[in-house]
């Protein structure tokens, strides 16, 4: 009894001590906190994600208190809390209707129902909710806008009730391992509003699911992700269908390793519109990165990866830096880059905020010193250098010294580093600085703003 009292204590302590809490987690939460703890849950106006799952002690007069208080809350967890009844998903859409994007909750039919204005659905991590479970969830869903599905292990017939019920969506992402193109099909046929695409870890979709652009040509895709089914021959279909591209910002080819130059040089005819490129581990060069940006700047561009593009050398990145002026994230994590190279980047640079030289083996304290001198110094946020092994204690103190605003290291796999020196500087960093530096190191975060 004594232990229980302990936790409650505790549990308010905590609670107090949050009132900016934006994300809490309850799961599996077996000790009775009562009225007065979901009270206090209420109070945290703030909060964001509330992971209550198979809350024993939770009813639906909890559920009314927490959602018509926390006004920014768009995620909530209630599966499992075998209390909870209809009236708790009415409470919900009445007052999260508009602002709620992630739901989990196991009475379907009624969510399906009740909740039928909701925009933005995002189903993760639900392997065994069948097609006719999944048809009772959205089938009075038809004002959907975006839908959002990982690891639910979706087939076609899923998707065949997407496509009788949703038909204004304008962005649709999630990895289906089992779909095939004729359930993609189903959902390009009947959404002229699409907007955005992200499918990923098809390994059933192929090239000819490109073609299903051509029965729905008012589609015009402002992102584009897929992979990594894609090759340069897909593409060069879809890029001849019209106005296929003539809206795209976004596009992803993330492990493509059938897609090479010859796909940059078909999307350089419409690279003055792009503002991001992800072409991580495809077989591209340098070549194609310099046709890709033939014009002489790209204002544009906000972010490119090339991580593990092993095909491209040190120009690929120094051309990046120079032709786009704006650019905020870059990954350039194993190519075989140099500390002068680094030195350019940094100098080109004025807007950057996030580079990846991960498994950058050439890199040594003085690459990162002369990044710490150049224009990036000012704008920089988040540095990734793990497994950069000839880099030291010297050269992390100096880019935490010199660049105004870092917040993040990841010195994962950098051996040798001494803990002492790593102290003083998140000690420093707390101490002179509105946003403390954290270290990542190996899966650990090492966070700065505690002793």
């Amino acid at each position: 009894m004594k232990k229980s009292m302990m936790n409650h204590l505790q549990f308010l302590k905590t609670l107090k001590k949050g009132k900016n809490l934006q994300i809490l987690n309850l799961s599996k939460l077996y000790e009775q906190i009562g009225d007065w703890g979901f009270k206090s849950i209420s109070k945290l106006t703030e909060l964001r994600i509330l992971n209550l799952d198979n809350c024993v002690f939770l009813r639906d007069n909890h559920i009314e208190l927490i959602v018509s208080n926390c006004h920014y809350l768009y995620s909530l967890n209630i599966s499992g809390c075998e209390d909870i009844t209809d009236l708790s998903v009415k409470y919900i859409a009445h007052y999260c209707n508009y602002r709620l994007k992630e739901l989990w909750i196991e009475i379907l039919e009624t969510f399906g129902k009740t909740c039928y204005k909701i925009k933005y659905l995002n189903i993760s991590n639900h392997p065994e909710l069948s097609p006719q479970d999944f048809g009772l969830l959205i089938e009075n869903l038809l004002d959907l806008r975006t839908l959002i599905i990982n690891d639910c292990g979706f087939t076609d017939e899923h998707f065949s009730y997407i496509s009788n019920t949703c038909h204004l969506l304008e962005k649709f992402s999630g990895n289906f391992s089992q779909i095939t193109n004729d359930g993609l099909s189903k959902i390009i046929k009947k959404n002229e509003n699409l907007k955005s695409l992200r499918i990923r870890n098809c390994p059933n979709l192929t090239d000819e699911g490109f073609q299903i652009f051509s029965e729905n040509k008012t589609i015009k895709l402002s992102i584009l992700s897929c992979g990594p089914f894609i090759s340069d021959q897909g593409f060069y279909k879809f890029f001849h269908y019209p106005n296929s591209l003539e809206k795209l910002e976004e596009i992803t080819f993330d492990s493509c390793y059938y897609i090479s130059d010859y796909t940059l040089r078909i999307l350089s005819s419409i690279s003055s519109n792009l503002r991001c490129v992800c072409l991580s581990r495809c077989p591209i060069s340098s070549n194609g990165i310099q046709s890709l940006f033939f014009k002489e700047k790209y204002p544009k561009i906000r972010s490119i990866n090339l991580d593990y593009c092993i095909l491209c050398d040190q120009k690929a990145p120094i051309l990046i830096s120079s032709k786009c002026p704006n650019i905020a994230s870059l990954g350039i994590a194993g190519i075989s880059i140099k500390d002068i190279d680094l030195n350019l980047i940094s100098k080109n640079s004025s807007q950057i905020k996030l580079i990846n030289i991960s498994h950058c083996y050439q890199i040594t304290d003085h690459g990162l010193i002369l990044f710490a001198e150049g224009e990036a110094r000012k704008t920089i946020e988040f540095f990734r250098c793990s497994f950069c092994s000839q880099i030291t204690t010297s050269g992390i103190k100096k880019l935490s010294e010199n660049c105004l605003y870092l917040q993040m290291i990841d010195i994962q796999g950098i051996r040798g580093l001494d803990p002492i020196i790593l102290w003083k500087i998140k000690k420093r960093s707390k101490n002179n600085s509105n946003i403390p530096i954290r270290f990542w190191e190996s899966s650990l975060e090492f966070d700065i703003t505690t002793d």
